[in-house]
């Protein structure tokens, strides 16, 4: 499993070490039994989130997570066939924003917007609300199964 990490936006290692994303990346793809696969992660600036958001969906605003999938078949990756995954942008900034608001902790919030991001490069979507549910469903499992290892 390789998984490239790049920090652009400093302040989220205040939150995390570069280590703690990728040990949280290969746990997650692990659990969401994603085989041997390799993805990249970017932590970017609120200005570097709305210029991608903008270039890529048209939208000229902040996010606070996007994936970008590389392979997929009829909706969904072959946990088998798995390769490059893509790669998941995350806004240090709205971690810290959502955090707040959310009135949970830095460190969680990131995680729940890394597992997001990766299920999303797994093919999990949540257009309709079938597939909602199914994504939040594995979210939650993840969640619960990361946290449970922190004790």
């Amino acid at each position: 499993m390789e998984i490239n990490v790049t920090i652009e936006d400093e302040s989220i290692l205040n939150i995390a070490s570069e280590d703690w994303l990728y040990k949280n990346a290969e746990h997650i793809l692990y659990l969401a039994d994603a085989g041997d696969s390799e993805m990249g992660i970017s932590i970017v600036g609120d200005e570097r989130m709305r210029e991608i958001n903008r270039l890529h969906r048209h939208v000229d605003k902040t996010t606070d997570v996007i994936s970008f999938q590389m392979e997929c078949r009829d909706g969904f990756i072959v946990p088998n066939d798995m390769r490059h995954l893509g790669d998941v942008v995350i806004s240090a900034p709205a971690v810290m924003r959502q955090a707040a608001e959310y009135e949970i902790s830095r460190i969680e919030e990131l995680r729940r917007l890394l597992i997001h991001g990766i299920l999303h490069l797994l093919g999990y979507d949540h257009l309709q609300p079938e597939q909602e549910f199914h994504m939040q469903s594995q979210e939650e499992r993840i969640m619960c199964a990361l946290e449970e290892g922190d004790k």
